[in-house]
């Protein structure tokens, strides 16, 4: 098996997990870990007490899902404002609109609407 487990899921080495990981999914070495969303404040967490190498484990398995997550609400805020940027009248469609404009546009459609509606009263 390419993961640092055996059948009771315990590292079977003195390697961490997440250098396995990082070994096998990008073959990088430990000094590269800021390169792939890992900053040294993460690695210097995971390594500042003694710990067990199950619980430096656990503890980067942790920190990989934190990312995870970020990086899916990242994702997930980026979707909704393409989502936005269809419903809003932009000049330039071809130029990329940066997320404080597309707010900005989308109150000013929203405030135009409303004083159409309010105008047709």
């Amino acid at each position: 098996s390419q993961y640092p487990f055996n059948h009771e899921c315990h590292p079977i080495n003195q390697q961490t997990l997440f250098e396995k990981y990082c070994e096998i999914t990008f073959g990088i070495e430990k000094s590269d870990y800021d390169c792939i969303g890992y900053s040294k404040f993460d690695m210097k967490t995971a390594e500042k007490k003694k710990r067990t190498p199950n619980e430096k484990s656990i503890l980067v398995m942790n920190i990989a899902k934190r990312n995870a997550r970020e990086r899916k609400r990242v994702e997930q805020v980026n979707n909704a404002f393409a989502e936005l940027r269809k419903c809003i009248p932009i000049e330039n469609r071809r130029k990329r609109v940066s997320k404080v404009r597309t707010l900005r546009v989308a109150i000013d459609y929203i405030k135009s609407l409303s004083q159409l509606l309010e105008n047709d009263d």
